[in-house]
């Protein structure tokens, strides 16, 4: 994920590549020139990617060592609690064009509360961008069918998500937060099925531990560039299955 509150980066060892990792299904949504709070952005990898597109970024992270080394990438980054939406929204003091939601709600006990929370955060007219993992993804469906439902260390079933959402169950809340949906955009769930192995050979000595190097390595870029997008199509098709992650676009009604 771009960020969230509290969590840990790879650099702690605990395996996880959110903080460096930047979602493409929510950079192909985002659009430039915009002013963009990135909610929990974490050590501002998104934020910065955002912000080489021509947008005007602020970042929100609850943890400073990653709030630390987002300044270093963009330059506002408030440190707060997003559960404390109205404390949030007067520690801002304005409004945005985009809020962006990468990896994060699924983090929260009642994310409906803190997503309605931040709809005044929006400008009239403005959009949100919430990225949620699919539950209903062919290798959960199949694990249920074995009798199995176990947490791992990333991906879907990461064991610090604590709401668990599908297609339909993600528009319901993007809806019931003030948001009409406009598009849904989708991360594939092919190569990242067998993502810990896929890590490994990305890793290729750049360092246990070193998240940065193994999505900078060149069999990563090479599977962002030329594998990615053909999962991306291929998903597209039947993404109730192959879809790893939704992207919710929602427009809050307005000029």
């Amino acid at each position: 994920m771009s960020g969230q509150a509290g969590a840990l980066p790879s650099s702690m060892g605990l395996g996880y590549v959110y903080f460096d990792y930047v979602n493409p299904a929510v950079m192909r949504l985002l659009g430039t020139g915009q002013s963009v709070l990135d909610v929990g952005c974490g050590t501002g990898a998104l934020a910065r990617a955002a912000q080489d597109a021509g947008n005007r970024v602020t970042g929100v992270e609850l943890w400073e060592p990653a709030a630390a080394k987002a300044r270093e990438r963009v330059g506002r980054v408030v440190v707060h609690d997003i559960t404390d939406t109205a404390g949030l929204t007067a520690a801002l003091g304005e409004q945005f064009d985009v809020l962006v939601f990468a990896d994060v709600l699924e983090h929260l006990p009642d994310p409906l509360r803190v997503l309605s929370g931040m709809r005044a955060l929006v400008k009239p007219g403005g959009r949100v961008l919430v990225s949620l993992p699919n539950v209903a993804a062919w290798t959960v469906r199949l694990g249920l069918l074995a009798g199995s439902f176990e947490y791992a260390e990333s991906g879907i079933m990461d064991r610090t998500h604590l709401r668990f959402f599908t297609r339909a169950s993600g528009r319901r809340m993007v809806e019931a937060a003030g948001f009409s949906v406009e598009r849904i955009g989708v991360t594939p769930h092919m190569a990242r099925a067998v993502w810990p192995l896929l890590k490994s050979w990305f890793r290729s000595g750049q360092g246990e531990e070193d998240a940065g190097a193994v999505l900078a390595s060149p069999a990563y870029q090479t599977y962002a560039r030329w594998v990615e997008p053909l999962e991306t199509f291929i998903a597209r098709l039947w993404p109730g299955m192959l879809a790893t992650q939704f992207v919710f676009e929602g427009r809050r009604p307005g000029a």
